[in-house]
């Protein structure tokens, strides 16, 4: 009973722990992305991929930033890091690619821009003092 007990108090704690820390989340579908109301999927497409480039130039930014505050332990972890994140980013934005009809592109293409929204938010709060 009293493994129940302190295993129910932990659960109940681990939100209150995670919303204390910094939230990097950037919804799907928000507001960036509905100014993106276009006529057809390619017009769509077109438009929150050049949201994420913009997204994906912000992150690169940061990340150089970054790198350069860094010493070479650290700046090769980081470098690591974000290859690691590439590799899941464009895994699981492949997964949205390959899924049925049309919508399949939009999500895709909203993967990639609300995932590097997210990292290169992460990134620029990190370089805050």
């Amino acid at each position: 009973m009293k493994v129940l007990l302190v295993a129910g108090l932990v659960l109940l704690a681990v939100p209150a722990v995670a919303a204390s820390g910094p939230s990097f989340d950037a919804p799907w579908y928000d507001a960036e992305y509905k100014s993106c109301d276009q006529d057809t999927t390619p017009e769509i497409v077109a438009c929150v991929s050049a949201k994420a480039k913009a997204w994906q130039a912000r992150l690169d930014t940061a990340l150089k930033a970054m790198l350069a505050s860094q010493r070479p332990a650290q700046q090769d972890r980081l470098k690591a890091a974000q290859k690691a994140w590439i590799g899941y980013r464009d895994a699981n934005c492949t997964y949205y690619a390959n899924g049925e009809g049309t919508i399949a592109r939009i999500e895709a293409a909203e993967c990639q821009r609300v995932l590097t929204q997210q990292r290169a938010r992460e990134l620029e709060q990190a370089l805050q003092p």
